[in-house]
């Protein structure tokens, strides 16, 4: 299958938050009202479940016109059927605190939520992404990228949006080692 793949630009903020307004996530309710927001916001798991769609999903679209969401979108013709999370360390404020000490002083991209239709699913269309956002950090002058995957294969698919293990160690990431119950990955550009 053909797809298309492209960074998101500040005018994406409705086709990205559309995009993940029509997704099924019935498999995981909690994930329908996140848009994205979950690592980007440093608060409890109480005040983040008190959180509203509506709240999420207007940061979002905020951030991405301001220009501090990045990632990549994903299409199949004219219809948007993925996004990857990719954006520098400093810009996820949850992930900062345990994420920090990999940095050394490196400027560090973070890939995190593959969020891809289900009918495009197995087909490798986040190995393409994850490609796609290794070349943009390439150009933007990182010097590594780091991400969280899902290292147990008997997690359903539709539940390994931080990326699976495989994929990451296909293209060349070296694991180091447990964080919060994923495996951190590490690729130096």
């Amino acid at each position: 299958m053909e797809y298309t793949l492209r960074p998101l630009t500040p005018q994406d903020g409705e086709t990205f938050a559309d995009y993940l307004a029509h997704l099924d996530f019935s498999h995981a309710p909690y994930f329908s009202s996140c848009f994205c927001r979950y690592y980007h916001v440093a608060c409890s798991d109480e005040a983040w479940m008190e959180r509203s769609a509506l709240k999420n999903r207007s940061e979002s679209v905020e951030a991405i016109k301001e220009g501090r969401m990045k990632g990549y979108l994903a299409f199949s013709g004219e219809t948007c059927v993925g996004w990857l999370n990719a954006n520098a360390l400093e810009t996820y404020d949850r992930l900062l605190p345990d994420l920090a000490p990999y940095a050394q002083e490196k400027k560090t991209g973070v890939v995190i939520c593959f969020v891809l239709h289900p009918d495009h699913r197995g087909k490798g269309l986040a190995t393409k992404m994850l490609e796609k956002a290794l070349d943009g950090f390439k150009a933007e002058g990182f010097t590594q990228v780091l991400g969280l995957s899902t290292l147990n294969p008997e997690v359903p698919v539709a539940r390994q949006y931080s990326g699976r293990y495989a994929m990451f160690q296909k293209l060349g990431f070296e694991d180091l080692g447990s964080v919060g119950g994923r495996q951190l990955m590490r690729k130096i550009l």
